[in-house]
């Protein structure tokens, strides 16, 4: 699942000398698509400056101006359900992960520190269909109820072709969510018919509720390791799959089907 672990090490003389900075533990600049998590325990420090413990060094992504603007939200993200314009500076408020009052920036991290927070979890989110490496879908808007919009772009073109770039992408995306929250997604273009999505190194107590948007009417069928889910919202009395005018009523608190 992409998990780094660990265990049992002790982070010793990690500080600034003959200026030279020492970092236990530092990203990767070299994948600016995305970071798998790393997890740490059974740890100690011995002289250690606690600045010194993580960073997240800053990709090399050109003008950080291009694609991370409001402009960029899916324009069907700002309008209510029933196509009025919501104010999104009021409605979502936030920019970036989702994150809670205990969460702090840390400048020498480069990165938000979250105590007493474990919840995080990585949401990977991939189109299967056949046009993954053509069809963009990005940037993908995470919207969280706790009024935060993280947006994802790229991911990047890692192909030569002849010279030039190949001019394909694969539609896998990377986001950070919390669980207890409800997420709400869009994508820029047409939503898949096959979408996978993946909550890495997460058992049953973390839980989210996710909630995709899709442009048309169309039926839209959801499996779980490979077992169909029926909507909660069926109508009993009929062979055929018809779904009552009425929500889902799924929360945070709901058995699996």
């Amino acid at each position: 699942d992409g998990l780094m672990r660990i265990t049992n090490v002790t982070f010793a003389f990690f500080n600034d000398i003959c200026l030279r900075r020492d970092i236990a533990i530092q990203v990767s600049q070299n994948n600016d698509d995305g970071q798998h998590p790393v997890v740490t325990d059974h740890t100690s420090v011995y002289n250690t400056s606690s600045g010194n413990l993580v960073f997240n060094g800053r990709p090399n992504l050109g003008d950080q101006a291009h694609g991370v603007g409001d402009y960029r939200i899916p324009t069907v993200a700002l309008a209510s359900a029933n196509g009025t314009l919501i104010n999104i500076n009021i409605s979502y408020p936030y920019r970036g992960i989702s994150r809670g009052p205990t969460c702090t920036y840390q400048p020498s991290y480069q990165m938000y520190l979250c105590r007493n927070t474990t919840d995080y979890r990585m949401l990977v989110i991939e189109s299967v269909d056949p046009d993954t490496e053509t069809r963009r879908l990005s940037p993908v808007a995470i919207m969280s109820d706790n009024g935060y919009i993280d947006l994802i772009n790229g991911p990047q073109d890692h192909g030569w072709c002849n010279g030039y770039t190949c001019q394909k992408r694969i539609s896998t995306f990377m986001a950070i969510v919390e669980g207890g929250h409800q997420y709400d997604i869009y994508l820029t273009s047409t939503t898949p018919n096959h979408i996978r999505f993946r909550l890495l190194n997460a058992d049953s107590s973390i839980k989210t509720i996710l909630a995709l948007y899709y442009n048309s009417l169309q039926q839209v069928d959801v499996y779980a390791n490979d077992v169909y889910i029926s909507p909660t919202n069926k109508a009993q009395n009929f062979t055929n799959l018809i779904l009552l005018d009425q929500s889902n009523g799924v929360t945070l608190s709901s058995t699996t089907p």
